[in-house]
């Protein structure tokens, strides 16, 4: 048997946060911070980014640990022009897979 909830009235959720875990702290805070140009808003133990008022938090994993699980999320960001944006990261030395045409 399935039970389902059914709220009476609509729920008001908004994004708030997404959290990745990484190896390297510093690594990742260079490239969010300094590569992407994403302001640090905080940096505790956690490195929080903010994304358009919702927060990108960087997580620590202790040494020699692995990301849980069957990998991290995946982020996707709007841009206004993707082939200029590519150029600007591959000129920063990131990496990215081929553009694919539908």
């Amino acid at each position: 048997m399935v039970l389902t909830f059914a709220p009476q009235t609509k729920l008001k959720l908004s994004f708030d946060a997404v959290f990745f875990y990484v190896t390297d702290v510093e690594d990742s805070i260079a490239f969010y911070r300094d590569t992407l140009g994403l302001p640090m808003v905080s940096h505790d133990y956690v490195a929080r980014f903010d994304l358009d008022g919702v927060l990108a938090e960087l997580v620590p994993l202790p040494p020699g640990s692995v990301v849980p699980g069957s990998g991290n999320a995946r982020l996707c960001f709007a841009v206004s022009d993707l082939q200029e944006t590519l150029e600007q990261l591959h000129a920063c030395g990131v990496a990215t897979s081929a553009i694919k045409n539908k």
